[in-house]
C-alpha cells in the first residue's frame, strides 16, 4: 500500500487564490473606509489575519482531500483483506475435504489389506 500522494501546487493554489483575492478586497475596503489615524495598524493587522485565514482554509482543504484519499485506500485494503480471508477459508475447507478423503481412502486400503 502506498502513502497518499501530496496534492499538486496548482490544486492548492486553486483553493488559496480565490480566498486571497476576497481577503485582499475586504482588507482594502476596510482600510480605505477607516480614518487615516488607524489605517496603517488596521492594514497590518487585517493583512496578517487575511494571510492566516488563507493558510488555514488551504490547510483544511488539503486535510479533507488527504482524508478522502486515505479512506479510499483503506476501503481498498479492507476489500483486499476480505478477499484474502475468503480465499483462506476456501483453501482451509478444501484441505479439510482432502484430508477427510485421504483418511477414508487409507481406512479402506487398511481394511482391504487386512482382509487379504
Amino acid at each position: 500500500m502506498t502513502a497518499p500522494a501530496r496534492p499538486a501546487p496548482r490544486a492548492l493554489m486553486a483553493v488559496a487564490l480565490p480566498r486571497a483575492v476576497v481577503s485582499a478586497l475586504a482588507v482594502g475596503g476596510a482600510v480605505a473606509a477607516a480614518p487615516s489615524s488607524v489605517r496603517v495598524p488596521l492594514a497590518l493587522g487585517a493583512s496578517a489575519a487575511a494571510i492566516l485565514l488563507c493558510v488555514a482554509v488551504t490547510a483544511a482543504v488539503h486535510a479533507v482531500r488527504g482524508e478522502r484519499t486515505t479512506r479510499r485506500l483503506l476501503e481498498a485494503a479492507r476489500a483486499e483483506a476480505d478477499g484474502l480471508a475468503r480465499d483462506r477459508a476456501r483453501l482451509t475447507e478444501r484441505a479439510r475435504e482432502d484430508q477427510e478423503r485421504l483418511r477414508t481412502e487409507a481406512e479402506h486400503e487398511r481394511a482391504r489389506l487386512l482382509a487379504e
